[in-house]
């Protein structure tokens, strides 16, 4: 039974903890509304309180449809549903990206302020099997990192991903067969998105190609997930060791990031960075471009983002906010 898979995925990965509060991602499609319905399954087993959000980006003109249609599954559901709209949601910096990174960070934005105002421990999306794939071959076809090419994880951070195991005809055979009704997005025939054209054109040819495709992809993406984890953790070892905290500022060894293995050292970057909370957008460029000036000799500054720099000093770098 495919919600018994669900459970099982949860309980494998470890997504859900007992007495949990869950902000569950409810757009109204097919994939959403049976993540609320695989959900609903578990509250009673897992004391869990649910609560469906729903963010109408305002992008199409009957979308308003849509948010009352997530109001009456919800409460088919006994479930509360927040809605709110696009303009309601304020973002801490701008996004010069595609319309669909914006939608993420809009989502994003009002998933995690919800999770703050509801204290809530999670964030459950419905990203399935078939998503996986899409994700894959566009970050392929971007030139993605090995971080980029894990793709999809199903834990990460507050957000979990419970239907990873789920394909999208899995998803829609249930609902039929149960008539549980759902939403269309128009735009997801739209080849104009790369996503819609690997969905309809590529990912098929491959699955006709050989039929054992689903199956080996699953295992080599785990693969490249198990080795990512790994370097994740060498990271973090590395990173202890190269750094010390002074006054809540996280001050760089720059002998010994530089002695560090040179694929390590845009992650340690990475870390370095986030650990002192700076914005910014990861690119190989960017990496380069600072370890260049960490590899300058003699003190000096470097100003990136036009606000924050990188100080160096007697062998050492700290990052300062210029503001």
């Amino acid at each position: 039974m495919l919600l018994d898979r669900v459970k099982l995925y949860i309980q494998t990965k470890k997504l859900l903890q007992p007495h949990s509060t869950v902000i569950v991602g409810l757009s109204g499609g097919p994939d959403s509304v049976f993540l609320l319905y695989a959900l609903k399954a578990l509250e009673q087993e897992l004391n869990l309180t649910l609560i469906a959000a729903h963010l109408d980006h305002q992008w199409r003109a009957n979308s308003s449809k849509d948010a009352l249609f997530c109001q009456q599954i919800a409460q088919r559901l006994n479930i509360p549903c927040i809605v709110r709209t696009a303009c309601q949601i304020s973002l801490d910096k701008k996004y010069n990206g595609s319309q669909e990174e914006l939608g993420r960070n809009l989502r994003r934005s009002f998933f995690e302020h919800l999770a703050h105002e509801y204290n809530a421990h999670t964030v459950a999306l419905a990203h399935h099997a078939d998503d996986q794939q899409e994700t894959f071959f566009i970050r392929l076809l971007r030139g993605a990192t090995l971080s980029g090419l894990a793709s999809i994880r199903a834990l990460h951070g507050m957000y979990i991903r419970p239907l990873l195991s789920v394909t999208k005809s899995e998803i829609l055979a249930y609902l039929h067969e149960h008539s549980i009704t759902y939403t269309i997005d128009p735009t997801n025939d739209h080849t104009t998105y790369l996503r819609n054209r690997l969905r309809s054109q590529v990912l098929p040819t491959l699955k006709l190609a050989d039929n054992r495709f689903d199956t080996n992809f699953t295992k080599t993406l785990q693969h490249i997930q198990d080795t990512e984890n790994f370097l994740e953790r060498l990271t973090t070892t590395a990173f202890l060791t190269i750094t010390k905290k002074e006054n809540n500022t996280v001050i760089l060894s720059i002998n010994l990031f530089l002695a560090c293995d040179e694929f390590l050292q845009p992650r340690l970057l990475l870390s370095w960075l986030c650990s002192m909370g700076v914005p910014f957008r990861p690119s190989t460029g960017f990496f380069k471009e600072l370890t260049q000036f960490l590899k300058q000799p003699g003190p000096g500054s470097h100003t990136f983002y036009g606000k924050w720099s990188v100080i160096k000093k007697s062998n050492q770098a700290y990052i300062q906010d210029k503001k």
